[in-house]
């Protein structure tokens, strides 16, 4: 409970599921985490498999240490209206991503770019070479995909962006 290094990720990917639903779940789901462990930082996601947060930006839950979580898997066109408002005014995080049915390699690298300009962190998915996304080509060799290149340069550039938000 006292272990700042400990963050909460209460509902991964809400879907089939309405705002107020989901809203008034994290609203249950962080009252009692912070019970147990006041400072806690936690991740909050949105609709659609959790890739829209932009909807906290004019609502956001009413708790201190609250980072926003979207798992953008979408073309380079939909960033902004996914979680691009709220980015201005939130901490936000990007969970997980990659290339699939909805996001091209192009896609991907667009949003660590994205990214970048708003100062978001982010973590991708999936280092493996079967289930797709997968950031490896090989295995056994732990020879990279194209996707898994992207990645690589991205986090070998330094350039992970500074947070404009302090947490306690």
């Amino acid at each position: 409970k006292s272990d700042p290094a400990v963050l909460y990720d209460l509902l991964a990917e809400p879907r089939e599921v309405s705002w107020l639903q989901t809203r008034l779940a994290y609203t249950d789901l962080i009252s009692a985490v912070r019970e147990v462990h006041p400072k806690s930082l936690i991740f909050v996601s949105g609709l659609t498999w959790g890739r829209r947060i932009n909807e906290y930006a004019d609502d956001p839950l009413p708790f201190e240490n609250i980072v926003y979580r979207s798992n953008p898997y979408n073309h380079a066109g939909q960033f902004e209206d996914l979680f691009g408002k709220i980015a201005a005014k939130y901490p936000v995080f990007l969970g997980e991503f990659g290339p699939s049915p909805d996001m091209t390699v192009e896609d991907a690298k667009a949003l660590l770019e994205y990214a970048q300009q708003l100062g978001i962190g982010w973590t991708a998915w999936a280092f493996q070479s079967v289930g797709c996304p997968c950031l490896l080509s090989e295995w056994e060799t732990f020879a990279r995909s194209e996707y898994g290149e992207i990645v690589y340069q991205a986090l070998k550039s330094g350039s992970a962006p500074e947070s404009k938000f302090g947490f306690e």
